[in-house]
């Protein structure tokens, strides 16, 4: 008993009763090809499957087998089938045939259903002009809509910088033609694109030697099926078959091709499809055998439904239920009553197309929906990659929204995670201390090249190992010292870099920066570690010890400005004080009516006041009037804070020893001549100065160009050894430069970094580790290890290696600070002479009201002229000669009222502190001694 089958969705709006106004038969024909049994079959059984749905009236099948390389041959057959009165003719192939039958349809009135592509230029010719009928239905998707399918995946896919075509036949490049046309136009999109032309007549190893030497990674294939095993098989000679390349092929059949072979795991390829034959909903089942002898039943053997088979299925099952459609708009529907040999049109004809174009199927390769020129609109195309030997639908595309992926990347990440599982990477590093180098009993290790290396990139490379379970490395030691540059004229990578392309190694690794240039034709992983430029230097040697070191708190300046400033206190003081009344006293406290009276601010006094007040001793002289009170208070404020402000600067000078740096920046570096400085000669670092647009970095590149004898060092280790000599300077990344400054005492980095970069895992172009690789590095960071292993071979590595050398320096001795304490400038301490001047001040005005208030009040008494008064006292006091005790003495008063006693007067000097010696004044009964004020 065999089980029936019905293809349910593509009938959905089939309706199982009889179909009125439609004839007992219709006859639909097909053009096929002699020994083309499947499409032959399909056809059969597709008629088959929609009578079993038309009620009431049968589909009739009318073949034609031509050879269409005879297209005279081919236009009769179409003729034959329209003489025998078909509805419609269904033709699966392309070519210049598609003209013949098209043109005599077209001119009858007779649909054709054409299930192949429409090469870009049959469309030009048959569609795009308007004033020929046109009866054709494109049931294969626009190849322009494909090329944009293309087009828009490698757009998507930005790794796709560039790609090759490689092609067979003048039709395969015409079909990929406007994907090229898109690429070009696109601005956003830098593609190169190379062709390889696939000919039967040319040796294949000439076509994939020369792909192996441009070393590309993305292809885009146009070949026909027959070609497939060719091209497999000479990909797997010339070991282009692995994750680095990628394909795209043009082909919407190629779920078909067997590619489960176990060396195929890595073969990346990506195709296009309009459905899935494996999908258990739309499996066509018939045994073959049977139908050949006419048998029409289904079966349970799964027939191997490809694109042409299943665009045969929609042509007829469009043309069913467009005659359905049709008969619910006219009664009765006739069959054609056309000839090859007449020019009579079927008037049924332009409905029934019309129908054709607005029914709506939902068909085996998707929805049929077309335009008014009949090509078909809403395409829907599945994205496949090849995953383990098998298909797998990672995403689609659609011609109206583009490209959409679907799959989950860790389904990808684990594909290549299972590949390092079983296959080594291939590792080339260059040998750097303390990156990558040998261990120390390296002669007596056997084993594995990468068990007998140690560092800090190797240790790095180990740790990922261990926590991705990989199967290892397969470790190649790069002999030269340069890391690698692009040559600008040929494009050539030279150096590590160069050398990894070259030999196809999967990993490059050293203090390796990643740059701009370097990413343009390699891959890095995330930086595994931050740094930047600095300069190595050695450490400058402490300044000679200095006698006078104790001035050095104050600049000279203000040094001046203190002497000044102590000097013309003093002078003031002895003016002030000898113009001030009451700073005049008797010296002779028995002499109730002395001659003369004297002041205690001699000249000498005053100096002596005023050095009192610096040494923060004080002196027993005690200003007696407002005005020398008041300018002595402002002197003893003066010398108060800065004697302070120098012993708080003293201290700092006194424990920070200044450093004799010739140079403290790059700044520094740039503009003196006295000692010379370079970098690598080749590597990252000279093409910064080089690239740079800052001034001081261009001058320094300048000087390091001309430079003679020539300041660039062949290594990093070359250029350490030219510092340690002296008189130089290198310039290398910080990360270098803290192993050396542990690795040797007397060098040190000067000045901040000159910019910021990191250190990568260079990977080939397109490499499907290098996500992995930066997952790994990333978590390793979280986790501190990444910076356990710098302090591992920057610091504490070094620091061993300089006491197993020399262990009298297995202590470096205490680094000497090179931060120099300023001397305060008078900008630091110009508040102190304001407060100063201020007081002196203050104390001229004050000295100015004494004198002319007791100038007027004793010349009243003593009835002489007020300004000659002054003016002798005045005169007196610049002659420098004791006043006289007259000019300041009032007589007694009328009432009688006496002087202070002398008794009392020297009992108040001696509680003033004023010795025997020192002088009084002698005031009127009235008065009080300036004490009480």
């Amino acid at each position: 008993m065999h089980n029936v089958l019905l293809i349910a969705f593509i009938f959905v709006n089939v309706i199982h009763q009889t179909i009125p106004g439609l004839p007992e038969t219709i006859k639909i024909g097909a053009i096929i090809k002699p020994g083309e049994e499947d499409l032959e079959l399909a056809f059969k059984h597709a008629v088959w499957i929609n009578n079993i749905a038309l009620q009431g009236s049968k589909i009739e099948a009318h073949i034609e087998n031509v050879d269409l390389s005879d297209s005279l041959s081919t236009a009769h057959a179409a003729c034959r089938l329209l003489d025998s009165g078909v509805w419609a003719i269904v033709y699966p192939y392309s070519g210049v045939n598609v003209w013949i039958i098209k043109s005599i349809t077209d001119r009858l009135g007779v649909p054709l259903l054409h299930t192949a592509p429409d090469y870009p230029y049959m469309i030009k010719s048959f569609v795009h002009q308007p004033y020929k009928p046109n009866y054709t239905i494109s049931l294969y998707p626009d190849l322009k809509k494909i090329n944009k399918a293309v087009f828009d995946y490698v757009d998507y896919n930005r790794e796709w910088r560039s790609f090759s075509l490689i092609f067979d036949s003048h039709e395969n490049l015409i079909k990929i033609k406007d994907s090229l046309a898109m690429s070009t136009y696109d601005t956003d999109l830098q593609i190169k694109i190379r062709e390889f032309k696939f000919a039967r007549s040319d040796p294949p190893e000439t076509l994939f030697k020369s792909i192996m030497k441009r070393r590309d990674s993305n292809f885009i294939v146009s070949v026909d099926k027959e070609n497939y095993p060719t091209i497999l098989e000479k990909l797997r000679t010339f070991s282009l078959v692995d994750f680095y390349c990628s394909y795209l092929f043009y082909d919407l059949d190629l779920q078909f091709w067997n590619l489960s072979a176990p060396d195929l795991i890595a073969f990346n390829i990506t195709g296009f499809r309009m459905f899935n034959p494996f999908d258990e909903r739309i499996k066509i089942r018939y045994n073959a055998q049977e139908w050949k002898t006419g048998r029409y039943e289904a079966s349970s053997e799964n027939v191997r439904l490809t694109l042409d088979l299943a665009l045969v299925y929609d042509a007829v099952a469009l043309f069913t239920r467009s005659l359905i459609g049709l008969s619910e708009l006219t009664d009765q529907l006739n069959g054609p009553s056309v000839s090859c040999s007449l020019n009579d049109t079927w008037v049924l004809g332009k409905p029934l197309l019309n129908q054709m174009k607005k029914v709506g199927v939902t068909g085996l390769t998707g929805h049929l929906i077309f335009d008014d020129e009949g090509l078909r609109e809403k395409i829907v195309l599945s994205i496949i990659r090849l995953k383990e030997g098998q298909w797998s639908e990672i995403g689609s595309w659609n011609s109206d929204s583009g490209v959409n992926i679907t799959s989950e990347v860790q389904a990808e990440e684990k594909s290549a995670i299972d590949y390092l599982k079983t296959t080594k990477l291939k590792l080339i590093v260059v040998e750097n201390v303390p990156y990558v180098m040998k261990k120390p009993d390296y002669a007596n290790l056997t084993g594995d090249e990468f068990d007998k290396y140690e560092g800090f990139c190797i240790d790095l490379l180990r740790q990922i190992q261990e926590e991705l379970g990989i199967s290892g490395y397969d470790l190649t030691i790069y002999p030269g010292k340069s890391y690698g540059s692009k040559d600008k004229k040929n494009g050539t990578w030279s150096g590590l870099i160069g050398e990894m392309l070259e030999k196809n190694h999967d990993l490059a690794t050293t203090d390796l920066t990643i740059t701009h240039e370097r990413q343009t034709g390699v891959d890095f992983t995330i930086p595994f570690i931050t740094l930047g430029i600095s300069i190595l230097y050695s450490k400058p040697a402490a300044a000679p010890l200095n006698l006078w070191a104790f001035l050095d708190p104050f600049s000279l300046e203000v040094w001046l400005y203190v002497a000044t400033a102590f000097i013309g206190v003093s002078l003031l003081m002895y003016i002030v004080a000898r113009i001030s009344p009451y700073e005049w006293l008797n010296d002779h406290p028995c002499d109730d009516e002395p001659e003369e009276l004297t002041t205690q601010f001699s000249i000498g006094n005053c100096l002596w006041f005023s050095l009192g007040s610096i040494m923060q001793q004080g002196s027993d002289l005690a200003p007696k009037s407002i005005s020398t009170r008041v300018m002595a208070s402002a002197w003893s404020f003066f010398t108060l804070i800065m004697v302070s402000s120098y012993t708080a600067n003293l201290a700092a000078f006194l424990t920070v020893a200044r450093m004799d740096a010739p140079i403290e920046n790059a700044e520094g570096l740039a503009m003196q001549s006295k000692v010379a400085y370079g970098c690598s000669k080749a590597g990252s670092t000279r093409k910064f100065f080089q690239n740079s647009t800052y001034t001081i970095y261009q001058r320094m590149y300048a000087y390091m160009e001309s430079a003679e004898p020539p300041v660039y060092a062949e290594s990093n280790s070359d250029g350490v050894r030219r510092v340690l000599k002296g008189n130089y300077a290198f310039l290398m990344e910080s990360l270098s430069i803290l192993y050396n400054v542990n690795r040797y005492c007397n060098l040190t980095q000067v000045g901040d970094l000159l910019d910021q970069k990191g250190y990568g895992i260079a990977m080939r172009p397109g490499s499907p580790f290098r996500t992995i690789f930066s997952n790994e590095i990333l978590r390793l960071q979280e986790q501190g290890r990444i910076d356990a292993l710098r302090k591992t071979w920057f610091e504490d590595y070094p620091t061993e290696i300089r006491a197993l050398e020399n262990p009298e320096e297995a202590a470096c001795p205490p680094e000497i600070l090179d931060e120099e304490t300023s001397a305060l400038d008078v900008a630091n301490v110009g508040g102190v002479f304001i407060v100063l001047l201020c007081g002196i001040a203050i104390g001229t005005m004050f000295v100015i009201i004494e004198f002319v208030w007791k100038a007027k009040k004793v010349s009243r008494h003593e009835r002489e002229h007020t300004i000659r008064m002054m003016t002798r006292t005045l005169c007196d006091i610049c002659r420098g000669r004791n006043t006289s005790a007259h000019n300041w003495r009032k007589k007694s008063t009328s009432d009688g009222t006496q002087s202070i006693s002398t008794e009392t007067a020297s009992r108040n000097n001696r509680v003033n502190g004023v010795s025997r010696q020192q002088s009084r004044v002698m005031l009127d009964p009235n008065a009080r001694q300036i004490d009480d004020l």
